[in-house]
């Protein structure tokens, strides 16, 4: 009994300084304040809805809880059997019984965890997660029907569970077909209350999923949600892109760098737009304000403006910049890389060769090095050492189409003709059809003045390969080069039955049609459309500037050829359309530098171009 009342006395103690210690009279005080008034207590008991409650029993939730532990860390066989557990004790509980259905489903039993959603539905129509299910088990089956069917069910009853949209979404975007499209909007149109982040990750998903537009719908959201985001008008500018709305790119990234946050990736893309777009001022004083961004002593810095001049089509800037980036550090083999290829597209043989002598020390870059080393050499008259590379490269890899055509064009410029064309054919016949090297074969006959050869060929590979739209097209300027412009124009024309965008196709019917002054109505719609698809192509853009100055609109005209001609300053029937419409508009001296660029290309030429020369000449004799 003494010590039992020793005990007391001591917890008495401890009560006491407990009370006394600072921060503790609340506590004592709180413990003296009079009991709750009964009445409100029995009204708020009274106010309970035990009727929702998920769980019957503390065991219930308690197996249910050690399942879902179980099912995350990916112990699915334990899972289960920790949700039947549960259903002992609460067999009603939808929770349960749609965590039982899923580790089911994950365990690949699909038939068992559908029949128990559908009963589940059958108990609750508008039960989310099992309508999810359905769904899922649907689609991943090819009942689109059914999955779609689904979906409505979750349309039809919205939540605001934000992992349900994107659950949705994303099951909406691996489904095919108009009617999950549509069903795609209705989702865009239904969470329009969504927060920034929820925007872009919606728009994340659907980019990733090449749904262009509708990602674009989503950026444009996350974008009002939050205006001052220069990361958000980033992708949007990239998007716009993608999508070829040229005027969407440049605003988003000029706004992004407006608002203070933008990398120097900004100003390059921005740059690289605005190049494509023919702001050629505007593009190089960004391009310069992302190098002053970056570290100018840095050679990454030169070789990330190089690639933004390159995309730009500038390849003496870019050439400038590879160049510096050499002289801060000389083995930087990626910019010497590159900068043999700038060279070998500026027809510097020699000097893209030693380029390339550079790299090959790299092990990394050693196989594109060798292969392009051994090209521009054979390019360059080096024929000897050429075909030893080439040859050596093609004992690796025997069944290399780019290796094949690169020998037996190296093999037919060294006069060695019918080896490089026996090589293909050989080629040609383990694999039919084969469009690099039926190509190549078409090409050594053509250089060599053997155009029906060359058109035989390209038939040939047509033939065993109809659908195949790049021979088809091969085969229609083949026929082109012999003069048999109908025979050329009907294959285009196949062309788009089968591929009604082939902006190639739709091109050359309307140049033809151009050149010969016909249906210029008709090749003006077929341009207007190639543009469209296609929104920085210089080549539709020559060819619908033609047509206009064609139809006597030379001030609508103007503006496309002298776009036209900058991007492909190295073509001279481009340069001769442009002189053209400037002799037309009056602008006799800019006729004249017109003309004189496109008699100095012919030169640069290698095969004859007597007639065309012969042409420009007349065309110059009339301006004096």
């Amino acid at each position: 009994m003494q010590q039992y009342f020793q005990l007391l006395v001591s917890s008495i103690v401890l009560a006491m300084a407990f009370a006394s210690m600072p921060g503790c009279a609340n506590r004592a005080a709180a413990l003296a304040r009079e009991p709750a008034d009964p009445e409100a207590v029995a009204e708020a008991i009274a106010a309970r809805d035990y009727s929702r409650r998920p769980y019957a029993s503390s065991r219930a939730y308690r197996h249910y809880a050690r399942g879902m532990l179980d099912m995350h860390e990916g112990r699915l066989s334990r899972a289960k059997k920790e949700f039947r557990e549960a259903l002992l004790y609460d067999r009603d509980s939808s929770e349960i019984r749609i965590a039982l259905l899923e580790v089911q489903l994950r365990l690949g039993k699909k038939d068992l965890a559908v029949d128990g959603a559908e009963a589940l539905l059958a108990d609750e129509p508008e039960h989310r997660r099992a309508l999810l299910l359905v769904a899922l088990f649907a689609s991943d089956n090819d009942g689109a029907e059914v999955a779609i069917q689904a979906l409505k069910g979750l349309l039809d009853a919205p939540s605001s569970s934000l992992e349900e949209y994107f659950r949705l979404s994303r099951l909406l975007v691996e489904q095919a077909g108009d009617t999950n499209a549509l069903v795609i909007y209705r989702v865009l149109g239904w969470v329009n209350s969504l927060e920034a982040s929820h925007w872009t990750q919606l728009a994340s998903m659907l980019e990733t999923n090449g749904l262009k537009d509708e990602a674009r719908v989503a950026w444009e959201n996350a974008i009002e949600a939050n205006d001052g985001d220069a990361a958000l008008y980033d992708s949007l500018g990239r998007i716009c892109d993608a999508l070829k709305d040229v005027e969407c790119s440049i605003k988003a990234y000029r706004r992004a760098i407006a608002l203070g946050g933008a990398t120097s990736g900004s100003y390059l893309e921005l740059a690289s737009v605005l190049g494509r777009a023919g702001k050629l001022e505007e593009a190089l004083r960004v391009e310069e304000e992302a190098i002053a961004l970056l570290d100018p002593a840095q050679p990454e810095t030169w070789v990330e403006a190089a690639f933004a001049a390159v995309a730009r089509r500038d390849l003496d800037t870019a050439l400038a910049r590879f160049d510096e980036a050499l002289r801060l550090d000389s083995e930087h083999m990626q910019a010497h890389l590159f900068r043999g290829f700038v060279l070998g597209e500026l027809g510097r043989w020699q000097k893209a060769a030693d380029s390339m002598r550079s790299v090959c020390r790299n092990t990394a870059y050693y196989f594109e090095a060798r292969l392009h080393l051994g090209i521009f050499l054979s390019r360059a008259g080096e024929h000897e050492e050429a075909l030893e590379i080439l040859s050596a490269l093609l004992g690796g890899r025997p069944e290399d189409p780019r290796l094949v055509v690169a020998l037996a064009s190296a093999e037919a410029r060294a006069g060695k003709e019918e080896e490089g064309i026996g090589r293909l054919m050989e080629g040609i016949a383990a694999s039919p059809g084969e469009a690099l090297l039926v190509e190549e074969v078409s090409r050594i006959h053509t250089r060599a003045g053997r155009l029906e050869e060359a058109a035989d060929a390209l038939a040939e590979a047509v033939r065993t390969r109809p659908l195949d739209a790049r021979l088809r097209y091969s085969y229609g300027v083949a026929l082109e080069e012999l003069g048999r412009t109908e025979e050329a124009v009907a294959e285009m024309k196949k062309i788009l039955e089968f591929r009604p965008e082939h902006v190639d196709a739709l091109n050359f019917i309307g140049y033809v049609w151009a050149d010969r002054g016909v249906r210029l109505e008709e090749a003006e719609n077929l341009l207007r459309l190639a543009l469209s698809l296609d929104r920085n192509n210089a080549y539709v853009m020559d060819s619908l500037g033609w047509v206009l100055f064609r139809k006597g609109k030379i001030d609508e005209a103007l503006p496309k050829l002298e776009r036209a001609a900058s991007l492909l300053d190295d073509q001279p029937i481009v340069w001769e359309h442009l002189g053209d419409a400037y002799a037309a508009a009056g602008r006799s001296e800019d006729a004249k530098a017109s003309y004189e660029k496109a008699l100095e290309l012919l030169d640069e030429l290698e095969r004859d171009q007597d007639e065309p020369r012969d042409r420009l000449l007349e065309k110059l004799k009339e301006l004096e």
